[in-house]
């Protein structure tokens, strides 16, 4: 068992080193270090036996949508049997864990209710699971941790790895303030890497179950939309600067203008300048799917 009190020195892509260019701007190259205090709820191996399982987590967001109740909610999922697992006890394993993952998003996400419209409109499954890897990323410690590491390999314009040899040796830097390193075996991190790779073939990173290299997925109308509102809520006006949302979907850098680009076309989001400086905001709430003006 994790203590709580406990401290671990990370690296966390909110906070990336930057310098300053021949213009005097600042650019940003790399992630920097950062300590973050993480609880039991922040460390899991939960991808271990529940992936990023797009149809049940669907169906529980409706389940809320229609009935804003979680007892409600999980009532129905047990009597009607959506979990569609062998037993009561791994279905409400997997209900538990998909709850709160959603839970997660807090104010930095869609809510549940809206989430449900999200999804909806989404254009096709990895549109989806584009969107539902936020709150994988906002649930879980270690998945934040790897994917600010394996970013930094796509700034350095090289595929990224995602063998277990790989994800191991980048755990090795993930340590406890005491200096002890993550409390599970090597058995239950392979499983654990192997639910990570799940995640990262459902966004588009990793092309196949065989391929263990990826490289920066296309980005749908709607993650796009979902993906810089998560950018705005976190970083406010100076977000286009640090779009954290675009590179947590590893999107280099060399994208960013045409992403946002692609994201200044829709109705609600506004473009303007602030001392030659481009800046976006949404127009009103962050999370509302916009139209393409003129569409």
């Amino acid at each position: 068992m994790i203590s709580k009190s406990k401290e671990i020195s990370t690296y966390h892509s909110i906070n990336p080193r930057a310098h300053r260019n021949h213009e005097g701007d600042e650019k940003i190259t790399e992630f920097g270090p950062l300590k973050e205090e993480y609880t039991e709820d922040d460390i899991s191996m939960d991808l271990t036996g529940c992936g990023m399982n797009i149809e049940r987590t669907e169906k529980i967001v409706h389940l809320y949508a229609e009935h804003l109740e979680w007892g409600k909610v999980k009532q129905i999922w047990h009597e009607k049997r959506l979990g569609d697992r062998g037993s009561r006890h791994s279905s409400q394993k997997v209900f538990h864990i998909l709850k709160k993952r959603l839970q997660s998003g807090n104010d930095i996400l869609p809510s549940i209710k809206n989430l449900s419209k999200i999804l909806d409109a989404c254009e096709g499954r990895r549109d989806k699971a584009q969107v539902l890897y936020f709150y994988i990323l906002e649930k879980e410690g270690l998945v934040r941790f790897l994917v600010n590491r394996l970013s930094r390999e796509i700034n350095n314009e090289q595929k990224m790895d995602f063998s277990n040899e790989k994800l191991a040796s980048m755990l090795e830097d993930f340590r406890f303030s005491n200096g002890e390193p993550i409390p599970y075996s090597e058995a239950t991190l392979n499983r654990w890497f192997a639910g990570f790779r799940g995640v990262m073939r459902e966004i588009g990173v990793i092309p196949s179950p065989q391929d263990l290299e990826g490289e920066p997925p296309l980005i749908g109308s709607i993650p796009l939309q979902v993906s810089s509102g998560y950018s705005w809520k976190k970083m406010e006006k100076n977000w286009l600067e640090t779009p954290i949302g675009w590179m947590n979907l590893f999107q280099p850098e060399e994208n960013w203008k045409d992403l946002s680009s692609r994201l200044s076309d829709y109705d609600n989001w506004e473009l303007y300048e602030v001392q030659g400086k481009q800046r976006m905001k949404p127009k009103e709430n962050p999370f509302k799917i916009g139209e393409i003006d003129g569409a």
